[in-house]
């Protein structure tokens, strides 16, 4: 916020020598610019900034990866089942799979990076494994 104040300051101070000044129309600087924050601005605020924002990264990546290595298993398990390992414990794991993919996705809102086909797909499975669930009284 200290940074716009200064900002606001220079450009009224330069606005007669840039030609920017009118007489008849004024340069007004919104109030909401110069009015300060509850919290010091410091240096470390910026760094405390890029910090949380690796962070945020980081957590998105290990959330990335995570997906990655489900969509594997989930692969893996469906073939297995298309090639005839149709247990119970196979189908199971498949569609339990399928929806944790699922609810990541949708969580993540990153519904738009996948095709309508896979993700119908996964939505069928998880609406198999969501019948098999513990029905609540």
């Amino acid at each position: 916020m200290k940074g716009l104040i200064n900002l606001a300051a220079w450009a009224i101070a330069l606005a007669p020598l840039s030609g920017l000044a009118d007489p008849v129309h004024p340069v007004v600087v919104p109030q909401s610019s110069l009015l300060r924050t509850a919290l010091p601005i410091t240096d470390e605020d910026e760094i405390v900034a890029v910090e949380r924002l690796i962070q945020t990264t980081e957590d998105q990546l290990r959330m990335q990866e995570h997906l990655k290595e489900l969509m594997l298993v989930f692969q893996k398990l469906k073939e297995a089942f298309v090639q005839g390992d149709q247990t119970k414990k196979n189908a199971g794991a498949m569609v339990r799979t399928a929806r944790e993919i699922l609810e990541i996705i949708t969580n993540q809102h990153l519904e738009f990076h996948f095709s309508k086909d896979y993700l119908d797909e996964l939505t069928l499975f998880s609406s198999i494994a969501g019948k098999n669930g513990i029905k609540r009284p």
